[in-house]
């Protein structure tokens, strides 16, 4: 097998015995099951992309398993937990093809410090944020894969939870209410202090929740740096990965945690810095078309008004798992320079969740009850009234006061034109260049800055102070005396010498 681009060394933060991680499959692992021989010792890489539990590739001679183990420090609620997110594998492998096949669980934190787990490697290249190397797509082989890669989501919400054997993980009625509830105390727990608070988005995500829905299995960490394309087909995913956070709740709620790391191509310049997967690649569908295809497929009914709470909800999720990440860096936890301006990411979340619930305020009751994607059926105009063809040619009469639409209640009808009102930090080149008297049009030179370059001097520098009108001068000057300084001292002011010459002359 071929050693994936981003397989690197072990960093000395994350490093672990490898002699005694040798030792353990060897001795607990079904070499059949494994599909390579446990009892050598392997080559062990890094794989980097994830943010939460670490990921290792163990290159043996015969073949590659990947072993996986939460990283170092305190951990919350169900989060690192592998032998949960081992056991959701192991049951689901058996309905679903795209999930790697298990091998062993270690719990025991006295093997290399933590629990581990170690599943077999699925072979083929992963999307980061542009396609892997090699791979090279048209604009129809891109839609192609958008389409694919939704299926797989698809395909999951589709499984039986019972023949999967996860009936377990279904905790019942309030899931929604479960879901803020808990990514909330989160955020709480994790947030510092160079982070806004959250308790505008917070507050209006508990008022507006929608009613609970048919539960299904959900990864509830759905990327496509977590899809594993097929070698010889990269428009078709073979393998799904990182089942962390699986669990048996809403769908439209794991649809919109994916949608929260979507980056499409009309998004600010900031947000598509902080792309993760080749989402703004020409033929990606945006967000609203993936619902409506989503929906398309399933039978989801979901109204504009309701995925508006399901998209806020997404991007708060995804603000709570950046900061916990945050927070580990901050404490000194993880030295992953990545994950440096994680804050950052936060901030711009924050603002993307606060511009959904004004979005959210400002839906007409139409457009409101309206379903993501279709079209928004308005009540026909009226019909215009029918044209005289004996009076098409002749010309208009005049328009009289009468004829004229009564004017809004509290707003008086100027006539000329209207004031334009000037945005905040608009056009600050211009005003730059009347306050300093900079190079442009005759409009950005100040008098001032006239009459100083006419007399031989620079350009004005700093805030123009007010143009204050010059006093008259005396017809003679009159000598001043000298006065007193504050401290008693005699001082003679600048325009007295002036004087005092032009008397003498």
């Amino acid at each position: 097998m071929s050693v994936p681009p981003d397989a690197r060394p072990v960093r000395a933060e994350d490093a672990f015995d490898v002699a005694a991680v040798a030792a353990w499959p060897a001795a607990h692992a079904d070499p059949a099951r494994a599909g390579v021989d446990p009892s050598a010792v392997p080559e062990v890489r890094q794989v980097a992309g994830g943010v939460s539990n670490l990921t290792y590739l163990l290159r043996y001679p015969d073949g590659d398993l990947v072993l996986r183990r939460p990283p170092r420090g305190q951990h919350t609620g169900t989060a690192h937990d592998v032998a949960r997110e081992y056991r959701i594998q192991d049951a689901l492998g058996r309905v679903l093809p795209a999930v790697p096949r298990t091998v062993a669980l270690c719990e025991d934190p006295a093997v290399i410090g933590t629990p581990f787990s170690v599943v077999r490697r699925v072979e083929g290249p992963i999307p980061r944020r542009e396609l892997p190397p090699g791979v090279e797509l048209s604009r129809e082989q891109v839609a192609r894969l958008c389409r694919t890669v939704v299926d797989l989501l698809v395909d999951l919400h589709r499984v039986d939870v019972a023949a999967a054997g996860l009936t377990d993980l279904d905790r019942g009625p309030g899931y929604v209410r479960r879901q803020v509830e808990n990514w909330t105390r989160r955020y709480a727990r994790a947030r510092t202090r160079d982070v806004p608070r959250f308790g505008r988005v917070t507050a209006w995500l508990a008022a507006h929740q929608p009613a609970d829905r048919p539960h299904a299995v959900v990864h509830n960490d759905f990327r496509f740096d977590n899809v594993v394309l097929d070698p010889a087909d990269p428009t078709r995913p073979a393998g799904l990965l990182d089942w962390e956070l699986a669990t048996v709740g809403d769908p439209l709620m794991d649809l919109a945690s994916a949608l929260g790391y979507w980056v499409q191509a009309d998004d600010g310049p900031l947000f598509r810095r902080f792309s993760r997967q080749p989402t703004t690649l020409p033929g990606m569908m945006t967000r609203e078309e993936v619902v409506a295809y989503y929906c398309a497929r399933t039978g989801q009914r979901v109204t504009n008004a309701e995925w508006a709470w399901y998209e806020v909800f997404g991007l708060f999720r995804v603000a709570v798992i950046a900061q916990q990440v945050y927070a580990r860096y901050r404490s000194g936890q993880t030295t992953n320079p990545a994950f440096r301006s994680f804050g950052i990411a936060v901030r711009l979340l924050e603002r993307r969740c606060r511009s959904g619930i004004r979005r959210a305020g400002r839906l007409t009751p139409d457009r409101a009850a309206a379903q993501v994607g279709s079209p928004l059926l308005t009540p026909a105009a009226d019909p215009a009234p029918p044209v005289d063809p004996a009076a098409a040619g002749r010309p208009r009469p005049h328009r009289t006061a009468a004829d004229c639409p009564p004017a809004r209640p509290g707003r008086l009808r100027t006539r000329g034109r209207r004031r334009r009102r000037r945005r905040p930090g608009g056009d600050r080149a211009a005003r730059r260049q009347r306050r300093t008297g900079g190079p442009g049009d005759g409009r950005a030179h100040s008098r001032r800055a006239d009459r100083r370059a006419a007399a031989g001097g620079g350009a004005v520098r700093g805030r123009r102070r007010p143009r204050v009108r010059p006093r008259p001068r005396p017809a003679a000057p009159v000598p001043r005396r000298w006065g007193r300084g504050a401290r008693g001292r005699g001082r003679r002011r600048a325009g007295d010498v002036r004087e005092q010459r032009d008397v003498g002359a």
